[in-house]
Order: C-alpha cells, then structure tokens, then sequence
C-alpha cells in the first residue's frame, strides 16, 4: 500500500486498495506488454511458474484499474 493513511487517499484513486490488488495490478499490467510485444500467455504462465488462467485473469484485471 502507498505510504498514507487511508483516509488521505481518494476513493477513486486507483491505489486506494489492498496491497494484493495493487500487486496483482501490477503483474497484469506486466505481463500484458509481455503478450502485446508477442509472448504467448503460454510463455509467461511458465516463466513465472503460474497457470494460464491466472495470467489471462491478471491481465484482463489490468485493463480496469478500478
């Protein structure tokens, strides 16, 4: 979480979440440039010792950052 009370925060502001959501964010956001640049989701679910639904899940999430 950044480094701010909660109250300080806005409620639309993205990082206005819990840490995992954050982190998750994050990885999504990732690992689709890692797919847009012509990794396939196959690719990276290996490389990072995760299932495919994962990835998929993670970078779909990332499209809606609230």
């Amino acid at each position: 979480m950044i480094d701010a009370p909660q109250s300080f925060l806005a409620k639309d502001d993205p990082f206005n979440m819990a840490d995992y959501k954050i982190k998750n964010w994050v990885k999504g956001t990732i690992w689709r440039e890692m797919h847009f640049q012509g990794k396939t989701i196959a690719q990276i679910a290996k490389s990072e010792s995760v299932g495919l639904s994962y990835v998929h899940r993670l970078i779909d999430q990332s499209f809606d950052v609230r």
